[in-house]
């Protein structure tokens, strides 16, 4: 296992000037590197190269084109390269600091851990404590690395109420088209990659956003209700096959799809 290389060219540093210039300044910003200038790289010329230290597996600090795999990114900025023979893995490129969610295969068979940004009961699931104008305690806004994410889970969320609303397709059956970068910056959270790194490795397609939302818990739900609800005769209790309040539909004999989890939202700490 080894993480990513990156090749700058022309470049003589590894200054957070160099990495805005070449549009790495996102992806590896506050995490520790290791850079070092060669003459020769993936593009023929000299430049510098970078790795992520204090990793387990970090890749040797050198340009092989028999054993690396490298891309041109960002128009030529900078190129991406890993040993061909250890793609790196979650654990290669994990951040320190990572945000709870659900470990989801992906497309290069790991489980990555994505962050949850919305609760099924609305909200973010980690926000910094505030008081309200009686000093009463209240939820306040999402951590940094979280707080952009929480539009994007909100977005997808109604998305999967429109759909269900319609009455296009089962619940639990939703695929949902979204764009590619709300994947992107999922992973980003929890991992030091961005849209060239996740491309490099393969690692989306187009439902990798719905654990943001905590549907593995919603569905979860709502096959735990599916087992508990006693059948109720069409005469007896009505049609229940529309909406709930909130748009998703209802499992059989109306119980809502989506119960309250108890888990604290935006305008509650509990």
């Amino acid at each position: 296992m080894a993480g990513f290389l990156y090749f700058i060219p022309g470049a003589h540093g590894a200054g957070a000037e160099q990495l805005d210039a070449a549009g790495l300044g996102e992806t590896l910003k506050g995490l520790p590197l290791e850079s070092g200038g060669i003459d020769k790289g993936p593009t023929g010329g000299g430049g510098v190269l970078i790795r992520l230290t204090n990793r387990a597996h970090a890749p040797r600090l050198c340009y092989d084109s028999e054993t690396q795999i490298w891309r041109a990114c960002a128009g030529g900025k900078f190129h991406l390269g890993y040993e061909r023979e250890h793609p790196p893995t979650p654990e290669d490129l994990a951040r320190p600091d990572q945000i709870d969610g659900h470990r989801v295969l992906l497309e290069d068979g790991n489980n990555w851990l994505i962050p949850v940004a919305r609760v099924s009961g609305g909200g973010s699931p980690v926000f910094r404590l505030d008081v309200d104008e009686d000093g009463n305690w209240i939820a306040g806004e999402p951590p940094y690395a979280l707080k952009a994410l929480v539009d994007d889970a909100e977005n997808v969320w109604q998305q999967l109420v429109a759909i269900a609303s319609a009455g296009e397709e089962k619940a639990r059956d939703l695929k949902i088209t979204v764009e590619h970068d709300l994947g992107i910056r999922g992973l980003a959270a929890n991992y030091a990659v961005g849209r060239f790194e996740v491309a490099a490795l393969g690692l989306l397609d187009n439902r990798s956003a719905l654990p943001l939302i905590d549907w593995p818990t919603i569905v979860a739900d709502m096959e735990a209700q599916k087992k508990t609800l006693v059948p109720i005769k069409d005469e007896e209790a009505g049609s229940s096959d529309g909406p709930d309040p909130d748009g998703l539909p209802t499992s059989s004999g109306g119980a809502a799809s989506h119960p309250d989890t108890g888990r604290p939202t935006q305008t509650s700490t509990g």
